[in-house]
């Protein structure tokens, strides 16, 4: 059960609007609205298609990006 109480200082995390202040009944805080969050979860389901274009992710190979490797810089392995 989530009992919904108005307070001023509360934003989303996600989009940056005001919110309700959410509590659990365990009193832990929820700082997302549910379209929000719903959009977050979508958005892993999907992250092969989604990361490159809306978060701006890049693929790294041994923590080199593509564009770094096209330059010239040598890849190190390490080998523990």
């Amino acid at each position: 059960m989530v009992i919904a109480e108005t307070v001023g200082n509360s934003f989303c995390l996600q989009c940056g609007k005001r919110l309700k202040k959410l509590v659990s009944e365990k009193g832990d805080n929820l700082n997302y609205h549910k379209a929000c969050w719903k959009t977050m979860i979508n958005d892993i389901k999907n992250f092969e298609t989604v990361a490159y274009t809306k978060y701006n992710y890049k693929k790294r190979i041994c923590g080199l990006t593509e564009q770094d490797i096209k330059e010239g810089k040598p890849i190190v392995v390490h080998f523990d």
